[in-house]
């Protein structure tokens, strides 16, 4: 069963939570996957990384941002 984690700073990363729920197909009843839910934790440290990447990424030009997104 594959697991789906977090993608931050442009890695996947599963952060500090233990807990998970599954991903079921609702055509199917099928549970096809699980994913991590973030902890308080994991969140306020997200918003720390994205906080940090601000400066550079504000002054990246829209078309180079488009490109990477």
């Amino acid at each position: 069963m594959k697991t789906q984690t977090h993608f931050v700073n442009g890695i996947a990363w599963s952060g500090s939570s233990k807990r998970k729920i599954n991903i079921d197909n609702p055509a199917t009843g099928e549970v096809t996957g699980e994913v991590v839910l973030a902890s308080k934790a994991d969140v306020d440290e997200v918003i720390n990384v994205a906080q940090g990447a601000f400066e550079s990424w504000s002054k990246t030009p829209p078309a180079k941002r488009a490109q990477v997104m």
